[in-house]
This record gives C-alpha cells, sequence and structure tokens, in this order.
C-alpha cells in the first residue's frame, strides 16, 4: 500500500511538473508570436502603393530594388521600373547588393529550387536588366532567411532553422529553439562562424562592412557583431531587445537600421534603429499598419519603403 501510494505521489509530481512546463511553453509561444500586442497604425508622412506583393528588398545609397511575384524592379526614387534578365523561375527569399572594385554593382539573391532546394545565384544590376554571372548551393541552406554580401565574391547566408524536415522546422518555430547557424562563404565554401541563434531571419552589413547585423524573430533581438574580413569571424555580440519580432534589416543612408518588424500575426512595423559606436541603441517607431504580414523595408532618398504581402508602399517624410 505504502509503495502504491509512494508511485501514485510521484506520478501526480511528474505530471504537474510537465503541466507547468507546458503552460510555460505555450505562454512564451503566444507571447512570442505577439497575441498580447496592440497595434496602433502610424505612417512618417503621405504613402502610395507602387505594386503587388513583396518578398524582399534591398538598396544602396542610389536604387531600391524589390522582388515581387516572379520578377525584379528598380526604384529610383520617382517610378518603378521592371528589370529584364531574370530566371524564369524567380522565386526569391532573400537579396543584398555588393559593389565591385570596378565600381559595377551586383544583387545575391537567396532562390527556391525544385523540391524544395535553395540556391544563391549572383546578377550584374545593368541599367534596365540583370544577368545572371554564377549560382551556388549546398545541403547546408536547410531554411536559409537571409543574406549580406561584403562584396560579390562572399557573402553571409542564415537559416531560420537547421532542421530539414518541415516537422523538424515546426518544432524549432514553436519550441523557440537556438539551433540556427551562420553560415560564411569565401569564395570557394561555405563555413559555419556562428550558432545557437534563435529564429534568424535578417542580415545587414554596416556601410564600412565592419559589423554585421542580426534580426531574431521570437527573442525580438537585434544583434551587432564585430566581423573578420578576411575569415568571416564574428565575435563580441551586443543585443538591444525590440518590442516586435524583427524580420528584416537595412542599412539606412545615415547609418542608421531600418528594421521591419512583426508584432503580431497580420500585422506590419518599421523601426530606426539608432547606433552608437557601432551597437544598436534606440528603436523609434516609423510605420504600423494591421491586416498586412510584413516582408521588408528599406530607405531610399528620404522614402520608406514597405513591403508587406499585399503591397509596396513608399512613403515621403
Amino acid at each position: 500500500m505504502k509503495k502504491s501510494n509512494r508511485l501514485r505521489r510521484i506520478g501526480a509530481t511528474a505530471l504537474a511538473m510537465v503541466s507547468v512546463l507546458g503552460v510555460a511553453a505555450a505562454y512564451r509561444f503566444a507571447n512570442a508570436q505577439g497575441l498580447f500586442n496592440g497595434v496602433h497604425e502610424t505612417s512618417p508622412g503621405q504613402c502610395r502603393v507602387l505594386a503587388g506583393p513583396v518578398g524582399d528588398i534591398t538598396a544602396n545609397t542610389k536604387s531600391a530594388y524589390i522582388a515581387s511575384g516572379n520578377a525584379l524592379y528598380v526604384f529610383d526614387g520617382g517610378k518603378l521600373t521592371k528589370l529584364s534578365g531574370t530566371p524564369k523561375s524567380f522565386d526569391v527569399r532573400a537579396m543584398a547588393l555588393s559593389r565591385a572594385v570596378t565600381g559595377e554593382t551586383y544583387l545575391r539573391t537567396v532562390l527556391t529550387q525544385d523540391e524544395g532546394r535553395f540556391a544563391i545565384a549572383l546578377f550584374r544590376v545593368k541599367p534596365d536588366a540583370v544577368e545572371e554571372v554564377g549560382r551556388v548551393t549546398t545541403d547546408m541552406l536547410t531554411d536559409p532567411a537571409a543574406i549580406a554580401a561584403p562584396d560579390p565574391e562572399r557573402f553571409y547566408v542564415v537559416n531560420r532553422s537547421e532542421s530539414k524536415t518541415a516537422f523538424g522546422r515546426f518544432l524549432d518555430n514553436t519550441l523557440l529553439l537556438p539551433r540556427a547557424h551562420l553560415m560564411w562563404f569565401d569564395g570557394m565554401k561555405f563555413v559555419n562562424v556562428a550558432e545557437h541563434l534563435n529564429t534568424p531571419s535578417g542580415l545587414a552589413l554596416s556601410f564600412d562592412n565592419a559589423r554585421l547585423f542580426i534580426a531574431q524573430d521570437y527573442p525580438r533581438s537585434l544583434v551587432a557583431i564585430a566581423r573578420n574580413d578576411f575569415s568571416g569571424a564574428v565575435e563580441n555580440p551586443v543585443a538591444l531587445t525590440l518590442p516586435s519580432g524583427p524580420l528584416h534589416i537595412s542599412t539606412a543612408p545615415d547609418d542608421s537600421l531600418i528594421v521591419a518588424a512583426r508584432p503580431k500575426t497580420g500585422a506590419a512595423e518599421v523601426y530606426r534603429v539608432s547606433l552608437e559606436n557601432g551597437a544598436p541603441k534606440t528603436a523609434t517607431l516609423l510605420y504600423a499598419k494591421k491586416g498586412e504580414e510584413i516582408r521588408a523595408a528599406a530607405e531610399l532618398n528620404g522614402t520608406l519603403l514597405i513591403g508587406t504581402d499585399k503591397s509596396l508602399v513608399a512613403c515621403a517624410k
């Protein structure tokens, strides 16, 4: 009888512990998804719709490039122009611009291929077209979410999840497991340079290429890391917690960061993050809207470009 009572007590204790852990995990997941967040709509000025759904946006000081549908567009601050030269299948996950020593502009794109595989293509940018000049792939690209390139030959790419199965990615996202890696391509091979990232979703380089910025969705953090330009190694991370989950980062002309963030499912926010000695310091809300999933944002000549699952919006100050 005593043994039976002891077993019942052990079972009840174990069940209580599992219940507590389950409730804690459910709360953590709900909080990460922004279920307790409110959204108060705002914009920095007059806004106009330029195009339909956006895959990604990347910009330099002269132009912004937008992946929309199965096409690539360039925006010069006045009009949106479709570029020719993209492959027939142009399903873009992420993009990054870089400049060669010759002064030519290049565009790196993460493309979805057949059977769930991914490739990273390199395009030479011309005034009215792009020309594909190279493509690399590896089994290490399990769930690529963002890319950043200091030059046309080399780049960083990050997987949101390291799992090679849809169920594994679901577990990573649901349990908020820090299992993602940051990879560096040195022109010849891929190497892991950082581990234990939690749902990384955005990458950007400072204008001097001295620092790499990483957006982590569920921890709602923006991390700045010093980088070695030769080896790609990163060190000395400094993090800033944001009110919403950051999904995309771009560098603004004033050396601040434009961060596209998700306050909750079906909502969009954009922040300007100021830097101090290269580290993120404060975040200021620029734009918020309900009913649209944020994809990307960038700033060009005083115009804020916001890309969502429904539209490309340009907001002038």
